[in-house]
């Protein structure tokens, strides 16, 4: 599978523990975390240390998903959803779950997070998309890209004396 893009980031908890100490915790809150992330939230002691921890994990893996997704996806904070370590043993997941309905996907999300003292780490990869073309009988696979690209890579595994379709190439 290929890769969409991969990001990371590196937050100070202190730093988000002094962005709630200036307003409601709960206002910032509602602005960054899915609603499953939200009622989570809200279950923890309020203005205890695991509620800032659990702010800053949520806002450094969501930085890095933006980052592994960005220019292909521009996703909103409340659209990334991201799942820690469970009582089961599954590992920590991140999921986008998009609010518009523009046609663009991404493949699996793969995250790991790092706590230390007083920095989260985290490290988001995200798949790209196959395309699958069928020329001719035979399929191909290959990652979304442009236009340009895909007519490049159409004219390489297709034999000299045949065409493909116009309107393919203008779409």
């Amino acid at each position: 599978m290929p890769f969409l893009g991969i990001g990371v980031d590196l937050v100070h908890v202190p730093r988000i523990a002094a962005l709630i100490s200036r307003r409601p915790p709960q206002r910032f809150a509602s602005r960054i975390l899915s609603v499953k992330e939200l009622a989570e939230w809200k279950s923890l002691p309020p203005s205890s240390k695991s509620s800032v921890q659990f702010l800053a994990v949520r806002w450094c893996v969501k930085e890095a998903a933006y980052k592994a997704m960005y220019p292909v996806v521009k996703p909103t904070w409340k659209e990334i959803t991201y799942r820690g370590l469970t009582s089961q043993g599954h590992k920590p997941s991140i999921e986008y779950t998009s609010s518009n309905d523009d046609g663009t996907k991404i493949g699996r999300m793969h995250v790991s997070v790092s706590h230390d003292g007083d920095y989260v780490y985290s490290t988001v990869l995200v798949e790209g998309m196959l395309h699958t073309l069928h020329i001719s009988g035979r399929s191909y696979q290959r990652p979304r890209s442009s236009v340009k690209m895909t007519t490049l890579w159409l004219t390489s595994i297709l034999p000299a004396k045949m065409s493909f379709p116009k309107y393919f190439l203008e779409k």
